[in-house]
Parts: C-alpha cells; structure tokens; sequence
C-alpha cells in the first residue's frame, strides 16, 4: 500500500508541476513594441492642409479577431525607432497580425499589415519588435482555460477542505 501511495504522489506532483509550467509558459503579456523603418525606407510624409509634415502613426494588434489600438504617435519619425507602451492586458501568443497607419485628417494610409509568428517581424518597409513580460493574471486566465488546470485549482480547494475539516476533528478529539 505504501508504494501505491508513493507512486500516487508522485503522479499528481508532476501533474502540478506540468501544469504550472504550462501557467509559466503562457504568461506573457505584451510591453513594449518598436518599430523602425528599413534601411532605404524612406519614411511616409503627413499631407494636410499645410506643408508636407512628419507622419502621425497609429499602431495596432490584432488579437482573438479583434482590432486593439496600441498607441498613436503624432508629428513623429520613426527613424532611429519608434517604442509605443502597452497599457492594456495582451497574451502576446494570442496576437496574430500588426499593423501601423499613418493618420491622414482626411484618410488613413495603410503602411504595414503583418502576420505575427514571433517577437521580430519584419515587412516590406517596417520592422516591428514586440518585447513581452511576465503577467501574473495571463497566467491565471490560461490556467482556468485548461481542464488540467481546472482539475488542479478544484483539487487544491479540496485538499484545503479536507485539511480544515481534519483539524477541526482534531480539536473536538
């Protein structure tokens, strides 16, 4: 009997364990995003009412099918590299495109639109490099995604039970 009781702890210890790496490995929210033209570039101009201007950027992922505006840059070169700060929560491994604009006061110009497979993606005229972070609550949103995940929260709420359940027999003992 003890054997069985060994190999059952060891079994739910490596299930613990493998799904708290797969917490870790799908905790990461995006930070910070630069982007830069490519060499020989040349950088879009803000046509408007007035001389030709520096262009007014606007940045943004999609993630899940939907559109999230990471920021907008206006009268700004991006030469020498351009960082937009990420306030909202994004799974970088749930972003599948980006894409920079420039803001007419008239129409938007399209400029880049890329598939996302990585943290550096480079296009036709803009190289786009995504930095990401741990984010604690990513993390939390994966695992109670998973059914492993679900198992493990409900059994440690179980075991927490039980364990308050026993002490309090203690007591009355």
């Amino acid at each position: 009997m003890p054997k069985i009781k060994t190999l059952f702890r060891a079994v739910a210890l490596v299930i613990v364990v493998v799904t708290l790496l797969g917490a870790w490995d799908n905790s990461r929210g995006l930070a910070f995003v630069t982007v830069t033209p490519i060499e020989g570039i040349l950088e879009p101009k803000d046509v408007g009412f007035g001389d030709a201007t520096l262009p007014d950027y606007q940045l943004r992922v999609e993630v899940a099918g939907s559109w999230e505006t990471i920021g907008e840059r206006e009268d700004t070169s991006a030469i020498g590299g351009l960082q937009f700060e990420v306030v909202e929560r994004i799974d970088v491994k749930r972003i599948t495109q980006i894409e920079l604009s420039e803001n007419d006061k008239l129409d938007d110009d399209l400029l880049e639109r890329c598939e996302v497979q990585g943290l550096e993606i480079r296009g036709q005229a803009f190289t786009f490099v995504l930095q990401d972070r741990f984010d604690s609550q990513i993390a939390i949103t994966w695992l109670f995604k998973t059914p492993l995940g679900v198992l493990l929260i409900l059994g440690a709420v179980i075991f927490a039970l039980l364990g308050a359940i026993r002490a309090g027999l203690e007591d009355l003992a």
